[in-house]
């Protein structure tokens, strides 16, 4: 599962992707409610990996950057918008998700809802800690 980081470690809330809404958006989770898991397809060579990064349940729809908005939608292999560096944070169990299409695009949590960006501003950055459980 795919968890954003906050002040007071691991949040209670998993990331979904709302087909209505298109938008990728926290929801409350409790210890018996389904969570939604996300798929990291590790591409790149030996020493330079990048990852696509799809939910289980729509293996056809990956995170991009196609049109500067964080979208999940169907998005053919070449696009190099939906390839994504996993940048480690030092001292932390924790990364940043960095565009390899836009190098300055980071993804990162505003209230409910998820978006890329720039990290110029610093709650951006407060906001882009990401870890896998």
């Amino acid at each position: 599962m795919l968890n954003w980081i906050g002040k007071t470690g691991l949040s209670a809330q998993a990331l979904s992707y709302s087909l209505d809404e298109k938008r990728l958006v926290f929801t409350d989770v409790d210890s018996f409610s389904f969570r939604p898991e996300w798929r990291f397809d590790r591409l790149g060579t030996s020493g330079s990996h990048y990852y696509r990064i799809h939910p289980q349940a729509a293996p056809e729809r990956y995170l991009h950057v196609q049109t500067e908005e964080l979208a999940c939608e169907e998005i053919h292999f070449g696009a190099n918008s939906s390839y994504w560096w996993l940048d480690p944070l030092e001292d932390q169990d924790a990364f940043l998700i960095r565009n390899f299409w836009r190098k300055d695009y980071y993804i990162y949590r505003v209230g409910d809802v998820v978006k890329a960006g720039s990290l110029s501003d610093p709650q951006n950055v407060t906001n882009a800690h990401w870890s896998i459980q």
